[in-house]
């Protein structure tokens, strides 16, 4: 009997046979969502660095679809942007895990578009890796993890991103770069103040 393979692996096959531009394009589609999270929180925070970050996702497009690698300065100074190394307020702790998740994966993807990072292993689950543990935490914990909304939404949206990507004749970087689409609503967004629930 053969074991059906999970959506995410699925989903990885598929972006992998997308040329390497629109590979990183969809992990940077992917990356825009966790950012749009990142800076609803941010707002009026000692660790907000928007301005920083926004600067680095402009390099991102810029390393993406002119073939550059992504400048070693500036990845070292991602590491500075880190809540973790900045600080945050006590009342924000059920928060900054996945502030410092995203930062982390800021500093990933920058690694990814230099020279040596080129040669790693494809990467897909950014998205998937992040909701794993919001869900975990902020959901009912036996509610299988790819049968919350919030995690059936983020597939849909991948395979949308996907086939996007895959179409296009050429590369509409509007079309890709603007989205608001935030990787947890605000509504979820407001539990990250509260307890998880364990009922």
């Amino acid at each position: 009997m053969f074991q059906k393979i999970p959506i995410y692996e699925t989903i990885h096959e598929m972006v992998n046979t997308l040329d390497n531009k629109r590979k990183k394009l969809f992990i940077y589609m992917l990356l825009n969502r966790q950012k749009n999270v990142y800076d609803f929180l941010a707002e009026n925070k000692i660790w907000d660095r928007r301005e920083e970050v926004n600067h680095i996702f402009q390099i991102y497009l810029k390393c993406i679809l002119e073939d550059k690698y992504f400048p070693e300065k500036v990845i070292i100074e991602i590491v500075d942007y880190n809540p973790e190394n900045i600080g945050w307020e006590e009342n924000e702790d059920n928060i900054m895990g996945y502030m410092i998740t995203f930062m982390d994966n800021v500093w990933v993807f920058a690694n990814q578009l230099t020279d040596e990072g080129s040669k790693e292993p494809f990467y897909s689950r950014f998205n998937y890796d992040f909701l794993d543990g919001f869900i975990d935490e902020m959901y009912d914990s036996s509610q299988p993890l790819l049968e919350t909304d919030i995690m059936k939404l983020e597939i849909e949206r991948e395979i949308r991103d996907y086939e996007m990507l895959k179409n296009m004749k050429y590369i509409d970087c509007e079309r890709l770069t603007k989205s608001e689409e935030m990787l947890i609503d605000q509504k979820a967004i407001k539990q990250f103040n509260e307890p998880a629930r364990r009922d």
